[in-house]
């Protein structure tokens, strides 16, 4: 950890005494006068808040849209002219966008917040020279704190004392094996990390922002997450759609005023109706449903997510998961679960599968494990907890798994593990008789043995014959297995040992995520591991997950250190496998990889992965092994901490998008139909055909409803077969163009045919227009399910939300036409039946053209 450049080598390189003095303090600690005066002068021990935005510029940020600033324009200029009803809507529609997405986004940060888990929130210190128990915020540098097995440092801390003292730093470096801590080399504990064997005293030397923990937290501040594609794509298309509203707009206005005063039209009547139409023309080309379907469809797919366990903290998160090029992982507690298992034995010169390990068979092998172990075994809320060192734990579940029971036996003597002896035995007092079990490093014990125990019997150990084990052994390291050798002898002696047999560890895959990987390849997506653990582990992990083949490319911190970053760019899309990684190799890593082209997503759950989640595309971390920082420095949470609960949001994330399109396209291709009736109709000198709010009322209550249903349209499973589109690809394509173009014209110009052709009054006319164009819409939702297969050859009743919407908004459009007070509102009158039976069939010409069309794409 002093490599990574997170705290000063000269804590470490510095005696105890020396590094108290610098402190101020004494082997007692210090006084709570002095606590108080270092608390005003270093601050609380907390870890830095990531700048928040209040709710206050959280919902006005609602407002940054493009879209929505014309809307406003066109609400102001209604009431400019003392159109109060059209400007009433316009913004009832904006309010009702804005509080959506600021909703959304508020529920999402508040389940974040219940998944905030505090540090160790007790610490016991000396002060005043006795020992008492004090909030860990309250910590300071020069505090001399107690280290007991199970504790979660709460600071940095150098230690004083250590008495077999082994920490589990993977929330920091990624490694999932312990670290012997002493008081000589290796004798600082960080911030954050978990004591897993011993206990001891040290002096408090970094707190809160000042800690590694801290200094990496500060990192995910420093770096600001762009855009994500479907934001890219939705704010230039609100940009194109915004300067052709504006340009059409003002022609329209200026052709109108320049009408009337030829006609010698009163000016104020002339600015009227020239405002009158401007402003129904830049509603009819602002797809004003656009942003509210989009939220909505978003927070659709954030509720199918967290049915799957996954909380996503800002809704466009859920979009761009589906379209991720390359997915960077952690290894311990993202690909694997973060707990060594037992996963097979050397035993009677044989390697045994776990299932294969009979209690009854292999007694002695069992009987080591359990008491030759100081390991301990809980159920906390129906999870197995295990408190103390992993593979002593690993041995003693495999033992609990296995039905093996021991009872218990007095112990008499522990010569506790140390990185000296390499080895732990305990002299055991069994019915009156004196037995030392043993466990520890192969070489060493192996080197101590004369006999071994084979099929019952204690058999002579010839030199050549531990030579093989040690052999042997090694083949199983290379694959990334640890080992502990086992044996005993009678008496109180650790020499001349019976070798019992060897047990191979692993920190298993989790479940799933083979298969999660094989899709993920599938859908044309890189997957790459970055870990902090030796090459071997790395190999054999990225092997059984389907990573990568023999043939993997693979690359260690170092040699990323030394690399140029032009030579490095030219690889980076082909490195599969990243082993020996720090915090910072993966920053670079992500950079590189976003350089090139790529839509990252990284993966992962401790505080090492934070800065490069900040920076991905998509930051995924863990919820329940995760730190708080990591999920801080994320989109989306994993509630489940499974890998493979990925695999669900990459599938949602490219529904949606596609469903996203298919209603893009159906409300366009209103709007496209709009502004060719309103164009046509004025350019001929005809009245307008649809007055603002009848505009309004298509474009929100009658294409709403149908297009949020669109977005529920079920999985179409090739969509997992093609590859990730490119980063700069359009949301929408030219074939899509033409689709939309092609509905626009049948119904703009079906419809305009209609209200010119009606011989009765204009708010008959109007009325029969307006209509016809709801109708073309429920038609052609239909159309927009599939862009190239037929309606008929689609299960019709598959998306019944969608029957419901057409329904609905046909009924709503029968009141409008006949209930009094609404006829008021949107200014019609009643139709007849003649009426109906003309509207009807004019409408479905639109499908019958799209069929064509479809036809035309498929051949």
């Amino acid at each position: 950890m002093e490599d990574l450049g997170l705290i000063d080598p000269v804590w470490a390189k510095d005696d105890i005494d020396t590094t108290l003095t610098k402190l101020g303090s004494s082997k007692k600690g210090i006084s709570s006068e002095e606590a108080l005066k270092r608390i005003e002068k270093y601050g609380y021990n907390e870890l830095p808040e990531t700048k928040k935005d209040s709710n206050i510029k959280k919902f006005l940020s609602q407002f940054k849209n493009n879209l929505i600033v014309v809307l406003i324009l066109a609400g102001l200029l209604s009431i400019a002219i003392g159109n109060l009803k059209d400007s009433a809507v316009i913004f009832l529609v904006i309010a009702v966008n804005g509080v959506m997405g600021f909703l959304q986004e508020y529920k999402a940060d508040k389940a974040i917040e219940v998944l905030k888990s505090m540090v160790q929130p007790k610490a016991i210190v000396f002060r005043d020279g006795e020992k008492r128990e004090i909030p860990s915020r309250e910590l300071v540098p020069g505090d001399v704190i107690q280290i007991e097995d199970g504790d979660k440092l709460s600071a940095t801390v150098k230690l004083i004392e250590s008495i077999n003292i082994e920490v589990d730093e993977s929330s920091l470096t990624g490694e999932c094996f312990p670290v012997s801590k002493d008081t000589k080399e290796s004798n600082i504990i960080f911030m954050g990390t978990v004591v897993t064997r011993g206990r001891g005293t040290g002096a408090v030397i970094l707190t809160g922002k000042d800690s590694p923990i801290g200094k990496i937290s500060s990192l995910i501040s420093l770096e600001e997450r762009g855009s994500t594609p479907l934001e890219k794509n939705i704010d230039s298309l609100g940009k194109k759609l915004a300067i052709i509203s504006a340009i059409t707009s003002s022609i329209l206005f200026i052709s109108v005023l320049l009408r009337g005063i030829l006609a010698s039209a009163p000016l104020r009547l002339a600015l009227s109706e020239s405002a009158l139409t401007a402003i129904s023309l830049a509603v009819a080309t602002i797809p004003e449903g656009l942003p509210i379907v989009v939220l909505v469809t978003l927070a659709l797919g954030t509720q199918v997510l967290a049915k799957n366990n996954a909380i996503v903290r800002k809704l466009s998160a859920v979009e761009t998961l589906g379209t991720t090029s390359f997915i960077c992982t952690d290894k311990t507690g993202t690909l694997t679960e973060n707990r060594m298992r037992v996963v097979g034995a050397f035993i009677g010169n044989k390697f045994l599968k776990p299932e294969e390990i009979d209690p009854d068979k292999y007694r002695p092998f069992f009987k080591i494990s359990e008491l030759c172990n100081n390991s301990e075994i809980s159920t906390k809320e129906g999870k197995l907890e295990i408190l103390g060192d992993p593979l002593e734990g690993a041995l003693k579940l495999f033992s609990k798994e296995r039905g093996y029971k021991e009872k218990a036996f007095e112990r008499l003597k522990e010569n506790p593990f140390s990185s000296e002896t390499m080895m732990m035995s305990v002299l055991v007092n069994e019915n009156g008789k004196n037995v030392t079990y043993i466990k520890g490093a192969p070489r060493v014990i192996i080197s101590r043995s004369k006999h071994i125990f084979i099929d019952g019997a204690i058999r002579d150990l010839s030199e050549k014959d531990k030579e093989e084990i040690i052999k042997n052994n090694y083949e199983y390291a290379a694959k990334g297995l640890r080992s502990l050798a086992l044996g005993f002898k009678d008496g109180d002696s650790d020499e001349d040992i019976v070798f019992v047999g060897l047990s191979y560890f692993k920190d298993p895959l989790r479940s799933g995520v083979r298969e999660a990987i094989d899709l993920a390849k599938k859908a044309g997506i890189k997957v790459a591991m970055i870990t902090g653990d030796q090459k071997e582990t790395a190999l054999s992990i990225a092997k059984e997950a389907g990573i990568t083949g023999d043939e993997g490319t693979f690359l260690s911190g170092k040699e990323l250190e030394e690399m140029s970053a032009e030579k490095f760019s030219e690889i980076s899309k082909d490195v599969r496998i990243y082993y020996r990684a720090n915090p910072f190799h993966k920053v670079k890593i992500v950079n590189a990889l976003k350089q090139s082209g790529e839509i990252v997503a990284v993966t992962g759950d401790g505080v090492n992965d934070a800065p490069a989640l900040k920076i991905s595309d998509i930051g995924v971390s863990m919820g329940m092994g995760g730190t708080d920082v990591a999920r801080e420095a994320s989109n989306m949470v994993l509630m489940d901490d499974n890998f493979a609960t990925i695999v669900t949001s990459i599938r949602e994330g490219r529904r949606i998008y596609d469903n996203i399109r298919k209603f893009l396209r159906y409300q366009l291709s209103t709007n496209i139909g709009a502004i060719i009736l309103m164009f046509t109709a004025i350019m001929s000198g005809a009245p307008l055909p649809l007055l603002p709010v009848q505009i309004l009322w298509v474009n929100i209550i009658m294409d709403g409803p149908p297009a949020v249903s669109l977005s529920m349209e079920p999985l179409n499973e090739g969509l997992m077969e093609k590859p990730p589109r490119k980063k700069d690809a359009p949301i929408l394509t030219s074939p899509l163009y033409l689709s939309m173009f092609l509905g626009g014209i049948v119904m703009g110009i079906g419809t305009y045919i209609l209200f010119t052709s009606m011989g009765s009054s204009l708010e008959h006319a109007r009325t029969s227009a307006f209509t016809l164009f709801v109708v073309y819409q429920l038609v052609n939702v239909l159309n927009c399910r599939s862009f190239d297969q037929s309606i008929f050859k689609i299960d019709f009743f598959s998306n019944k939300s969608l029957l419901m919407a057409v329904s609905a908004s046909f009924i709503l459009q029968v009141a409008v036409v006949y209930v009094p007070f609404l006829q008021g509102f949107f200014y019609t009158v009643p139709l007849s039946l003649n009426d109906w039976i003309l509207i009807i069939p004019i409408a479905f010409t639109v499908l019958g053209v799209d069929e064509l069309r479809k036809y035309f794409v498929r051949n």
